[in-house]
């Protein structure tokens, strides 16, 4: 058993930190990412850890929990503009499923006081380890857009244009 959890600021150290935690039953993996990743993207890579965490145990049953639905809807359907990380966790999921593993993904509802979720939200806080990871290029391009303006500056300099598509971010 397995909870996942993301946040950004609210009660933790950082106002501008975005940080993840995945608890399991004997131990607990919390890290901070990079400022500009989103919540989504710290949710999923939860999601992605406690995956990882599980693969290096023996085959069983296992349950992750999220209480981000846009996270394990992200899983449902692919296309060419999923998050990548949503792709790994697929791939990993199907390396495990023909290892014997059963990996089931259950929603649950955030702060109505499920003591796990909670529990995961509140060590997510105070997440103080970097991982160092890439940004995902939406989050880049989520960071950049509050500050463009209709001509085409960003804090008054000229903005170059950028193909974000081709960025390895």
């Amino acid at each position: 058993m397995a909870w996942s959890s993301g946040t950004r600021g609210s009660g933790s150290k950082c106002s501008s930190c975005t940080s993840f935690v995945c608890v399991f039953i004997n131990s607990t993996l919390s890290f901070q990412l990079h400022p500009s990743c989103s919540i989504f993207t710290a949710e999923i890579t939860a999601i992605l850890r406690a995956l990882s965490q599980i693969s290096s145990g023996p085959p069983d049953n296992y349950i992750i929990f999220s209480d981000s639905l846009s996270a394990l809807e992200s899983m449902t359907s692919l296309n060419r503009f999923s998050h990548p990380l949503t792709i790994n966790i697929l791939e990993l999921h199907d390396r495990l499923t023909t290892k014997d593993f059963t990996i089931l993904f259950c929603w649950i509802p955030s702060h109505v006081g499920i003591s796990g979720n909670e529990q995961a939200d509140n060590l997510g806080r105070s997440a103080t380890n970097s991982l160092n990871s890439p940004v995902p290029v939406n989050d880049v391009k989520n960071m950049l857009n509050p500050f463009s303006t209709q001509n085409g500056k960003l804090n008054g300099i000229m903005k170059t244009q950028i193909n974000f598509s081709q960025l390895n971010v």
